[in-house]
């Protein structure tokens, strides 16, 4: 992966575009950092982007997994909840034809 990056520089902060070299890849996105940055190097504007690109994006995509599988969690919860109390009659019902049988069977 070869990233090229090239900046802008408008009202006191620098717009880094950022894109993938290899034309086969759709790699590209635009970023915001404060203060005029349009003297760095290459290298130090593709670091820049994607250091403020981390910082924006990855957490809200953790905290989006990690969300989805709580979620995930507690439906399986919810299941098995349900899946208790059905148990749970069965056994009652089970238990009190036993019983019925046992008396049944004393008289």
């Amino acid at each position: 992966m070869t990233l090229t990056a090239r900046a802008i520089y408008q009202n006191n902060q620098t717009i880094i575009n950022v894109k993938e070299n290899d034309v086969s890849k759709n790699v590209f996105f635009d970023v915001t950092v404060d203060g005029d940055r349009t003297k760095e190097s290459e290298a130090t504007l593709v670091a820049l982007a994607i250091e403020a690109f981390a910082q924006q994006y990855i957490p809200q995509y953790a905290t989006q997994l990690t969300n989805a599988k709580i979620t995930e969690l507690n439906q399986t919860i919810e299941t098995s909840k349900a899946q208790q109390a059905k148990t749970e009659e069965m056994m009652k019902l089970t238990s009190g034809m036993l019983n019925e049988i046992v008396a049944s069977m004393s008289a």
